[in-house]
């Protein structure tokens, strides 16, 4: 059977040195500064079942993750190499690496392409998930559709008009935002036509999303940088690591980067892993043991089938979102009524 490998940037340099029989004996803050010099090391083993099949390892490295002047002087073609032996050593063609696009550049992806390694970002399990999550979230804070008001930025775009159809049927106030107007228009008539709302549409990131109970943002930050989020907040655009928790660090309302499907049982996790490490690991499972997610991943299928074939799949895995994700951290649908309803 296929494995994979998973790289995450949360506690790295911790697993590291706890695993490594020299680091983990030295101080700290000496084994930390020997941390750029390293080599990718498997830190942790997956399992399914009753623990003796490895499905998975957690590959760590750590350099990856450094400030970026100083991954310049680490020379990050050749942490990709070290990390492509080490695949190859233990025979893994699939690495999960969640939110690498700000991480990884076209010459780490010609280097897994020509050695024939699939890099797996778990973008569309994030999507599918936020979905789920959106509909339990307005199931919780009792949204009228004559009452809630609901910002739409970047519904020019593929992702942005599935939310703009998804959403229609729950709010009368619905605004689309972007730059391309005659692809909102285009929306909108849809909507008009299917549910009989009249959308507002513009070209005003404030217009969009100010005084919106429920803000989604399909587009990149640049578009709306500086729009103060005191609502429900919806990461749907392409997430780099590290970027929504130092944009949104200090944001007043509730910031929602993706929904937490549960973990199939047979899979053993560490109890510690972070949220995207456990996106990852379901991401790598999904794609190895079910062909019909590994052929939507593969085959160029339009975003919205991708989206709504990947839901059905969580569907019937019972892989249904036990919470969601906000502030890198994960975030309970208990928790999430009490932060709203600002209860103890």
């Amino acid at each position: 059977m296929e494995r994979f490998a998973l790289i995450m940037g949360e506690n790295s340099e911790q697993r590291y040195i706890n695993s490594h029989p020299f680091l983990k004996h030295l101080p700290h803050r000496w084994a930390g500064a020997l941390i750029p010099r390293v080599k990718t090391r498997f830190t942790e083993t997956i399992y399914r079942g009753d623990g003796l099949e490895e499905l998975g390892y957690i590959l760590d490295a750590p350099g990856f993750f450094m400030p970026g002047d100083k991954l310049t002087e680490l020379n990050s073609i050749k942490i990709m190499e070290n990390i492509i032996a080490s695949l190859k050593k233990k025979g893994i063609s699939i690495l999960a690496f969640p939110r690498w696009h700000g991480i990884l550049s076209a010459d780490h992806r010609f280097l897994l392409d020509k050695h024939h390694i699939a890099l797996l970002d778990g973008e569309l399990i994030r999507l599918a998930s936020l979905m789920e999550t959106v509909d339990r979230l307005l199931a919780i804070i009792k949204a009228k559709p004559n009452e809630i008001k609901i910002g739409i930025w970047g519904a020019d775009k593929p992702v942005g008009r599935i939310w703009a159809e998804y959403l229609a049927p729950h709010s009368n106030n619905l605004t689309l935002g972007g730059h391309r107007v005659r692809d909102m228009v285009k929306t909108g008539d849809d909507i008009l036509y299917n549910t009989g709302l009249s959308c507002e549409i513009t070209t005003d990131p404030g217009l969009c999303l100010i005084e919106k109970a429920i803000i989604i943002l399909c587009s990149a930050p640049e578009e709306w940088d500086g729009i103060e989020c005191n609502q429900i907040t919806i990461l749907s655009y392409r997430l780099d690591y590290g970027e929504s928790a130092e944009r949104f660090g200090d944001c007043k309302g509730i910031v929602i980067e993706s929904g937490m499907p549960a973990i199939p049982k047979p899979l053993q996790i560490s109890n510690t892993l972070c949220p995207w490490g456990q996106l990852g690991v379901l991401e790598a499972n999904l794609y190895i043991m079910e062909k019909r997610y590994h052929d939507i991943l593969t085959e160029p299928f339009p975003l919205e089938d991708r989206i709504k074939m990947t839901r059905e799949i969580l569907g019937q895995l019972g892989s249904i979102p036990m919470g969601m994700v906000s502030n890198n951290r994960i975030l309970t649908y208990n928790g999430f009524r009490r932060l709203y309803f600002k209860l103890p």
